[in-house]
């Protein structure tokens, strides 16, 4: 291993681009599955249920030790608005 694969934790030096909508979770999944770094890019993730359906599949395919602060974030503006109007079931634009 490199330094660069020590300090990611992954076998290949290979970092997956978050390339907006086509960068899903399945695709994540995979890449990290083979040894890379997956990342979802939180561009193509804008509502709740979108964020709830990432989670489903890196929990599915990743397990629970992938669903902590420091390797799942999903941090678009856009998202956090609509999350926070799904838990005060009005529209909230705080960010």
């Amino acid at each position: 291993m490199n330094r660069l694969n020590d300090i990611l934790g992954t076998q290949l030096p290979i970092i997956q681009g978050g390339m907006a909508n086509i960068a899903t979770g399945e695709f994540a999944a995979a890449c990290s599955n083979a040894g890379a770094l997956g990342i979802i890019a939180a561009g193509g993730v804008r509502t709740t249920e979108d964020a709830l359906n990432y989670y489903a599949v890196v929990k599915e395919v990743l397990g629970d030790e992938w669903l902590n602060q420091d390797l799942f974030r999903l941090g678009a503006s856009s998202l956090a608005n609509a999350v926070l109007s799904s838990l005060e079931g009005k529209e909230v634009k705080f960010f």
